[in-house]
């Protein structure tokens, strides 16, 4: 749909009753204003036919009755899983889109030491954090970026609240991730997630980044073309315990696009298509760590996007991947 104009065969009206010959992005892209009955009823083909959709959960009431009035007894067939993971594989464009994100959240990562400060609130880092990505180019209403897992070292976060009080003021010893998933100047959407502490990390501390790094390495080690994510998520668990930690029941994978969220998986443990070669996926395998004395657990995870290679995911940012020391 386009209130621009209507394009049928090649032909683009403006309205004005002077329609210009115009070269389609590919040829059977017909876009149209309102709808064209007779115009729809031939590129759609005869009565009877079934037609693909995507999205069929967004088809209008009024074009559904367009349909059944022009082509009786035509099915409508869908076809969003089987779009959604064609379209997966990225293309040499979005595969530049994907970079010029990722040069958007490297170097707002690494002018963290920077923001992140003793004597700093909560509400002044996460505020820092946002225009900072909004000022190097991501936007359009998507900006999810922020800190989580704020704490002391070697003690639990208060994970109720998710996040701590916007006044909290940071000080020695306190730990921290920020989380970065936005876009870029090309509108894809990328994700990175590093750990940060301010002095010297504790053994327990840095016990658990490690883990958490290993846990990752493990999963993007079977990011190949055919290989399924419920297997992967199965096989990173028994690796997580029999490393002597825990985790949660989640699929710690998920495709990005130029929407957060597309194939593959939104946290289904059962997604069992077989991955795509160049298809991009964010992994964070979660490792939970016990407190003496508190009766919940607190989740953590390092956060990489990757590209599906025959050789395992290939990591699309160059931030070292390490805990980030303060002093």
């Amino acid at each position: 749909m386009s209130d621009a104009g209507q394009i049928v065969r090649g032909r683009f009206d403006r309205g004005d009753g002077n329609p210009e010959i115009r070269e389609l992005t590919h040829p059977d892209i017909r876009i149209m204003r309102d709808y064209p009955g007779d115009a729809l009823a031939e590129l759609l083909g005869p009565a009877g036919s079934r037609i693909a959709v995507a999205y069929p959960g967004a088809m209008s009431a009024i074009l559904r009755d367009v349909l059944d009035e022009l082509l009786p007894g035509t099915e409508l067939v869908d076809v969003t899983l089987q779009l959604t993971v064609a379209r997966a594989a990225k293309s040499e464009e979005d595969l530049r889109c994907i970079d010029l994100a990722n040069r958007v959240h490297e170097q707002a990562m690494l002018a963290m030491p920077q923001v992140i400060r003793i004597g700093r609130t909560f509400r002044d880092v996460s505020n820092d954090i946002a225009d900072l990505l909004c000022s190097l180019g991501s936007g359009n209403a998507l900006i999810h970026a922020f800190l989580i897992c704020v704490g002391q070292m070697d003690e639990p976060a208060d994970m109720r609240a998710f996040f701590p009080a916007p006044g909290r003021v940071f000080e020695p010893g306190d730990r921290m991730q920020v989380l970065m998933e936005t876009n870029g100047p090309g509108g894809h959407v990328t994700a990175i997630g590093r750990f940060f502490c301010l002095g010297q990390p504790t053994a327990g501390w840095q016990s658990l980044v490690d883990m958490c790094i290993r846990a990752q390495d493990f999963a993007v080690s079977m990011l190949k073309p055919g290989e399924r994510l419920t297997n992967i998520v199965r096989q990173t668990r028994c690796f997580i315990e029999e490393s002597g930690w825990e985790t949660n029941d989640q699929c710690f994978m998920h495709g990005m696009g130029y929407h957060m969220y597309e194939q593959y998986a939104i946290n289904d443990i059962t997604e069992d298509i077989p991955l795509c070669d160049g298809a991009f996926l964010h992994a964070h395998p979660v490792i939970k760590r016990h407190y003496p004395g508190v009766d919940w657990v607190e989740p953590f995870h390092h956060l990489d996007a990757y590209l599906v290679s025959p050789d395992g995911g290939i990591c699309t940012n160059h931030v070292p991947r390490k805990l980030f020391v303060l002093d």
